[in-house]
């Protein structure tokens, strides 16, 4: 269907529609099977002929699909917001993320969020985005409105519990913190943050009981960190290999 609609676009370039349809097909084909170099190869004839918005999706999909993140968004962010489907919208966010721009990816976001309020993923990540960006409140309502409707998401309840860790309401943190526990999220990140959390709290049997089964599933990486923080309390003898 979308390779008909760029039909009705009136080609700018030398070609015509005939070779317009051949590369879009061939395009699609390509990354049907996971060929995003001869997709990418097949998108840039057609973009030759035409600029359309659909083709320039296309573009982008292929050139996320191979990690250049710098281009999707140069080819993205000037179509209108209302014209992006969802998957697109996405890349537009995530691409700058994966840049290192948090506050283009705070910004498109929230845009997203306002017209897919339930996609978790964006919504996770701009909780922890606003975190970063020394807005934990900011990241907390956003996660909490999304945790009306669906308070059992790990993803969410993750970044939420983080970013109330950050805001030092440890008491918060640590009661999402318990709920991902029970849902079976164990994590390294979600053991090792209790744990910090409950060592916040003076809860020091308990921090050292995450911290420890931390310790012990992710080997010696993190072995100084653990290590380092149990000799720290007099009250505590690491054992590094008891369960």
């Amino acid at each position: 269907m979308i390779a008909l609609a760029l039909l009705m676009v009136l080609p700018v370039r030398g070609e015509g529609n005939d070779s317009l349809l051949v590369y879009v097909q061939a395009g699609d084909s390509c990354m049907q099977a996971f060929n995003t170099f001869e997709a990418l190869q097949n998108y840039l004839r057609a973009y030759e002929i035409t600029e359309s918005q659909d083709l320039r999706m296309k573009l982008a999909d292929c050139h996320y699909k191979r990690a250049s993140y710098r281009q999707v968004a140069e080819l993205l962010k000037n179509i209108p917001e209302d014209s992006l489907s969802h998957e697109a919208f996405r890349q537009l966010a995530f691409s700058y993320q994966k840049q290192g721009d948090n506050d283009s990816f705070m910004y498109w976001a929230e845009q997203l969020i306002y017209r897919y309020p339930m996609d978790s993923e964006v919504v996770a990540g701009l909780t922890l985005a606003f975190a970063r960006a020394n807005q934990p409140q900011r990241g907390i309502v956003c996660g909490l409105k999304y945790s009306q409707r669906d308070s059992t998401n790990i993803m969410v309840n993750r970044a939420l519990a983080d970013a109330w860790f950050m805001d030092r309401n440890f008491n918060a943190a640590g009661k999402l913190y318990n709920r991902l526990l029970e849902q079976g999220d164990s994590t390294f990140n979600t053991l090792y943050s209790a744990g910090m959390c409950y060592s916040q709290l003076d809860s020091l049997e308990r921090a050292y009981k995450y911290l420890q089964l931390a310790f012990l599933i992710s080997g010696m990486q993190h072995a100084l960190i653990a290590s380092g923080w149990c000799a720290s309390i007099p009250s505590v003898t690491l054992r590094a290999w008891d369960i």
